[in-house]
């Protein structure tokens, strides 16, 4: 179980493993500590930006996306909305560029280590 500003606070340290980030947004709206969503944004290089959406129910994540933007592409977003019910599993999917993907592992650790990858290749752009 998370409270909302632990939650945040895990993240931006999660996020700073990308190395040297900016973080340009940081929007929270608990309604109580165990509940509540929040929006970060960090830059992390030119043009090139992580975006990271929560809603946290009684401390429990609820929704979530993890999205990797290069100027207005998505490279990669993990995401629980309920649609591609076609997923095995749904409703946790990845879009990677055109592609939808099933997501067994969610977590932003796991997407902040997929970033890396992209980025150690500079694969961001292709």
């Amino acid at each position: 179980m998370f409270k909302v500003a632990d939650r945040v606070a895990e993240c931006v340290k999660s996020l700073s493993s990308l190395g040297k980030v900016d973080l340009v947004r940081m929007d929270i709206d608990p309604s109580d500590p165990g509940t509540g969503d929040f929006k970060l944004r960090v830059i992390v290089k030119s043009e090139v930006v992580v975006d990271v959406y929560e809603r946290l129910s009684s401390g429990n994540l609820m929704k979530y996306s993890y999205s990797l933007v290069s100027g207005s592409k998505v490279i990669i977003r993990y995401d629980n909305a309920p649609h591609h019910k076609e997923i095995e599993t749904f409703p946790h999917h990845k879009h990677l560029r055109t592609e939808i993907l099933p997501l067994h592992s969610r977590s932003l650790s796991h997407f902040v280590n997929e970033v890396k990858e992209l980025l150690s290749k500079n694969d961001i752009l292709s």
